[in-house]
Formats: C-alpha cells, sequence, structure tokens
C-alpha cells in the first residue's frame, strides 16, 4: 500500500510515492515559469501547471512499479485565482498570491466594510495575497472575463 504526495508549487510541482514505511518508491518533477507582464503583477499559465502536474503524477506512479498509492495529499501554492469557463478552462492567467496589483481593491474593501469586520467574517487580513480583492480587480479590469467565468478556482480546487 503506497501512497503519493504532490506539491504544486510557485515554480515547479513534484509528486513522490512512499511505501509502508515511509521510503521514497518513485518521485517526478516538473518546473515552469511566473510571468511578470507588469510591475507587482504574477501571472502563470495555469492550463501548462495542471498537464505538468499530470505528468508527474503520471511518472510518479509508473515509478512505484506494481504498488499504485491508494491514498495522496496535497500541498498547492495558495490563492491562486483562476477563472475557468464551462469546461473548467482557464480564460486567463492565474493570478498569483505573490501578485500585489490590488492596492486599490483592499483599499476599497477598508473603506467599505471595515478591515476588523472584514477579518472577523473571512478570517483574513485586508491583503493583497487574498481572493476577495483579486476578484474585484478582474471584475473592475478585466470584465469580460470576469462576467464569462462560469466558477473562480485555485490550484487545490482545480
Amino acid at each position: 500500500m503506497s501512497l503519493i504526495g504532490l506539491d504544486i508549487g510557485t515554480t515547479g510541482c513534484k509528486a513522490i510515492v512512499f511505501g509502508e514505511q515511509g521510503q521514497v518508491l518513485s518521485r517526478a518533477g516538473r518546473e515552469y515559469a511566473v510571468d511578470v507582464p507588469h510591475p507587482q503583477w504574477a501571472e502563470q499559465n495555469a492550463e501548462r501547471v495542471w498537464v505538468l502536474a499530470w505528468e508527474a503524477l503520471g511518472e510518479a506512479v509508473a515509478g512505484a512499479q506494481g504498488d499504485p498509492p491508494l491514498a495522496m495529499a496535497l500541498s498547492v501554492q495558495g490563492e491562486a485565482v483562476i477563472p475557468v469557463d464551462d469546461q473548467g478552462r482557464a480564460l486567463r492567467p492565474a493570478i498569483l498570491g505573490m501578485d500585489t496589483r490590488t492596492g486599490a481593491e483592499n483599499r476599497w474593501l477598508a473603506d467599505r466594510f471595515g478591515a476588523e469586520a472584514l477579518f472577523r467574517r473571512t478570517g483574513m487580513p485586508v491583503h493583497t495575497v487574498n481572493t476577495l480583492p483579486k476578484l474585484l480587480w478582474l471584475q473592475r479590469n478585466e470584465p469580460q472575463v470576469y462576467q464569462s467565468a462560469r466558477r473562480f478556482l485555485l490550484y487545490e480546487i482545480s
């Protein structure tokens, strides 16, 4: 009975298959880019990340030689907002957690609702890492993408 761990990090993913005693049976990884199209922006091709994560998983499982994993644990970069269509395809690059373009949206949220009230309601401080200001940024700056999105995913909810 083996287990697999998948880490979808900021610049690469790793899949490792562990045996019952914790020994590494197989591993695989892939690298991908973070794009910075403007100052303070950090974006990523989520479709590419998805393909490479599946490749790494497949390679790691194949390397386990007759002991396919029965369970998987995930570790993923947080707050990478990905608007997707009806088929789950990304409509634009993911806006990563390290992206800091949402200063104006955070000021608006703090002014409108109050930082303390937002914290009590969401458990999160007003910060550029959060999903809510990224959604507001998309609504204000890319309304066609925002309106076309069937849902907004993060890597761990893809």
